[in-house]
């Protein structure tokens, strides 16, 4: 986050022609990195164009019905009846929650549970502190079977859609259309196979179908910032250029190659390995810097579990 920070305070340096005229490109050469870059930018940013994919289990929509998913499962589990005190809060904090309820009653709710130190919260708590918010209701009702698991995400879309649809093209209303299509697949599967099926079964079927969906961002390539990754960037010249991520382990990839050829196989055979990998980045990298006149390279200087 501090990469994206460092990111928007050296554009604010930039003229109003180079923001505007594609003179100005965002290297992502940690892909993670696009959320935090995307909600940091300056306000001196009116346009962008994003050419790179964003993994959907990535979003924050899809951190939300995970946490639903284990609210569910954990209810069922503990047989009470009732949900766990700590799956509610992480459901109610969250800022997807927060589009759809009422501040007031979150925060009363909230101090309900910490002040009578509630560790089962019944749906009665919920109906008396939520009096506004339909939401709350549609969200903490207890899922007996698969459907009703769908009918709830199929609700969350549709409530979803009212605060984030105003808003013309945003981030969130992509990845909310690509999460109604992973759903719609899920929907498909569930009707035509009519066997039953555990939620725990839903959440890894959910989970895997999230797992290969990415957000596609369509933008203006010729106005603008361009954010990209660094394959994006072949061939392509631009007068700023600032590079995120240039560590060790992300620029290059590192040896890590999936492929179940072993290295001497691949050596003996003329394979490409790990090396002509390298050599493709290391060749887009310096193709990158050769006619830009301002370059700015960001890199992590944290020894952490977030590499160094």
């Amino acid at each position: 986050i501090t990469q994206a920070k460092v990111t928007a305070e050296v554009i604010s340096g930039f003229s109003a022609e180079d923001l505007d005229n594609s003179n100005t490109a965002i290297v992502l050469a940690d892909e993670g990195l696009l959320f935090p870059v995307l909600h940091n930018l300056p306000s001196q940013v009116k346009q962008l164009n994003v050419t790179m994919g964003s993994p959907l289990k990535n979003s924050a929509l899809f951190a939300f019905v995970e946490a639903l998913f284990s609210m569910q499962i954990h209810a069922i589990n503990y047989k009470q009846n009732a949900f766990y005190y700590k799956d509610v809060i992480a459901v109610v904090e969250h800022p997807y929650f927060s589009k759809l309820s009422v501040e007031q009653e979150v925060m009363a709710f909230k101090r309900f549970i910490i002040k009578d130190n509630i560790v089962f919260v019944s749906k009665h708590n919920i109906d008396t502190y939520f009096k506004q918010s339909d939401i709350a209701k549609i969200i903490f009702s207890s899922w007996k079977n698969v459907q009703d698991a769908v009918l709830v995400l199929n609700t969350l879309i549709e409530k979803l859609r009212l605060p984030l649809v105003g808003k013309q093209g945003s981030i969130e209303s992509e990845v909310l259309a690509t999460f109604y299509k992973s759903i719609t697949v899920l929907q498909n599967l569930i009707a035509e196979n009519n066997f039953d099926l555990k939620l725990k079964t839903l959440q890894v079927v959910m989970q895997q179908l999230v797992a290969k969906e990415t957000i596609p961002f369509k933008g203006e390539p010729l106005k603008g910032v361009q954010l990209m990754g660094i394959l994006e960037s072949r061939t392509l010249d631009f007068k700023n250029v600032i590079m995120l991520s240039v560590n060790e382990g992300k620029l290059p990839k590192g040896k890590a190659v999936n492929s179940f050829i072993p290295y001497d196989m691949k050596r003996y055979f003329k394979l490409p390995t790990y090396a002509e990998s390298d050599a493709v980045f290391s060749y887009h990298f310096y193709r990158l810097l050769q006619r830009a006149n301002n370059i700015t390279l960001i890199y992590n200087s944290e020894t952490d579990d977030f590499g160094n």
